[in-house]
């Protein structure tokens, strides 16, 4: 069964990855052809029941998109071998990141507005964010290269 399910979260996505499958849980050596991944909220009534997410091919990693931001959703991977299908990883909960309040996406100037766990700093999540915004528009060049440059001395 695949292991170690961990998870890089968006406001509206969540990329998930897990160790491959290499062997049985007897030793005996095995070839996967895919996982299968799986999710739900209990939260989003959206997807209230488990649903297939991508198929994965190639490599350990998925993203679900057009997900509910602020809101907990539950994974799980299955290895396909040849002729079988393995344990689930169980499911894992990874929860969105939040919206912020449309005053600060607007405003975009101090990078403190983006310090959403009120902690004083802010940390890789909070800038992804930042970034996020600047893609859909909400700031301008001058404002994200001020968030950045402010970023970056800070953790200097």
């Amino acid at each position: 069964m695949p292991t170690g399910l961990r998870a890089t979260r968006g406001r509206n996505s969540i990329a998930f990855g897990w160790n491959p499958v290499t062997q049985t849980d007897t030793g005996r050596p095995v070839t996967v052809v895919g996982y299968r991944t799986m999710y739900y909220s209990e939260e989003d009534t959206s997807v209230a029941q488990p649903r297939w997410g991508p198929y994965v091919s190639s490599g350990t990693t998925a993203t679900i998109s057009d997900l509910q931001p602020g809101t907990a959703y539950n994974f799980a991977v299955i290895a396909e071998g040849e002729h079988q299908r393995s344990l689930s990883t169980g499911w894992v909960e990874f929860t969105t990141l939040d919206d912020f309040p449309l005053s600060l996406q607007r405003s975009g100037t101090e990078l403190i507005d983006y310090d959403i766990n009120f902690d004083g700093t802010v940390d890789s999540e909070e800038i992804v964010a930042a970034i996020e915004d600047f893609d859909n528009g909400l700031m301008n060049q001058e404002q994200f290269d001020d968030l950045i440059r402010e970023y970056f001395n800070q953790n200097q």
